[in-house]
């Protein structure tokens, strides 16, 4: 069973800075990549073809023995008091 999971990936216009940040129920985590001088990476750098993959093996070995979770539906909240 696959768990789920949600993700944003980013990059910038400039191809300088790479991310991905993904979460499932019980864990959440950013994963980045650039360089501190201002260059380039490289052309076609982007944040789900390069960082989505690494965080991707990342929680796959943090969670391998962990039961899968489902995230509450809204509904499940209680809403704000106000």
């Amino acid at each position: 069973m696959v768990a789920p999971q949600r993700g944003r990936r980013g990059t910038t216009s400039s191809e300088r800075d790479v991310w991905f940040v993904g979460y499932v129920p019980q864990l959440s985590v950013a994963v980045w990549a650039g360089n501190d001088n201002y260059s380039r990476i490289g052309s076609g750098a982007t944040g789900g073809g390069w960082m989505a993959p690494v965080w991707r093996e990342f929680m796959s070995e943090v969670l391998k023995d962990t039961p899968v979770q489902y995230f509450e539906p809204p509904s499940k909240f209680p809403k704000p008091k106000g």
